[in-house]
């Protein structure tokens, strides 16, 4: 005897036919991930980033965004420093958008990968009064000090907050140390060379060494390498050579950004 099951028919109200939902675009996939803000200000004091893996190498959308549209409104004010300082400016370097995109672009490149770390702020405060002395010293062949050093003891009080916050020395003093073979470096070089290497050379070295090192020696030692390399090509340049004179400022500043910028 064969048992037979009714089963049940469905109306055609009761038929419902779930089609796939397409998968958004890949580039809203992309740029949502980017810009997913980090959620608690202690991560950020402590350096627990929300980042995002792009071929290996770590990408921050937000961060990178604001720090441009920041650095944009401080290069424009600091243009201010510029034209004070500047005894003979040229008209394209005195010009407040000349200063105000550099900034924007050295700062947003520095948040893309640095990411929502609290170096971030210190980074961005020694950038932006670095970019106004390095267009000085390209043209003036002189860091004033009187921007220098609130350049270095802004830098300093950062990192030292950094400290205290994430309960760690360990990083502080490094920078310390660091700080101090920069500037004693430069000043051997001061000695050595007479005329080419200034008191504004030695502070700014000082502030290049309190930054990189508050990561590691090595960032100290390439960010000197390539500030040597980059016056060493300078040098070359005809007009240069004839006068032998070569900014350093720009120089220190450009290793010191490329060491955070890669390091990160």
């Amino acid at each position: 005897m064969t048992q037979t099951h009714d089963v049940p028919s469905l109306g055609n109200d009761q038929l419902t036919v779930m089609s796939p939902t397409p998968p958004p675009p890949k580039f809203t996939r992309w740029w949502d991930e980017q810009c997913s803000l980090p959620t608690s200000w202690p991560a950020l004091l402590h350096g627990e980033l929300h980042q995002r893996q792009l071929g290996g190498t770590a990408v921050n959308g937000w961060p990178a965004i604001i720090s441009a549209v920041a650095g944009f409104s401080l290069g424009a004010g600091g243009s201010l420093i510029t034209k004070r300082f500047s005894s003979r400016p040229a008209q394209i370097a005195s010009s407040w958008w000349f200063g105000a995109f550099l900034t924007a672009l050295a700062l947003g490149i520095l948040a893309w990968r640095v990411g929502s770390r609290g170096e971030l702020p210190v980074y961005a405060f020694v950038l932006v009064l670095g970019v106004p002395l390095s267009i000085i010293d390209w043209f003036e062949h002189r860091l004033p000090r009187i921007v220098v050093v609130p350049q270095l003891v802004g830098a300093a009080l950062g990192l030292a907050f950094l400290c205290v916050a994430r309960s760690d020395p360990g990083p502080g003093l490094r920078a310390l140390w660091a700080m101090l073979a920069g500037a004693g470096f430069y000043l051997l070089l001061a000695v050595l060379v007479e005329g080419g290497v200034g008191s504004g050379d030695v502070g700014l070295a000082a502030v290049v060494g309190l930054v990189t090192g508050w990561s590691s020696w090595a960032e100290l030692a390439g960010a000197v390498v390539l500030a040597s390399l980059i016056a060493l090509a300078l040098l070359l340049v005809p007009r240069n050579r004839a006068s032998r004179a070569v900014p350093f400022g720009p120089c220190l500043l450009a290793g010191m950004t490329a060491m955070l910028t890669v390091a990160a």
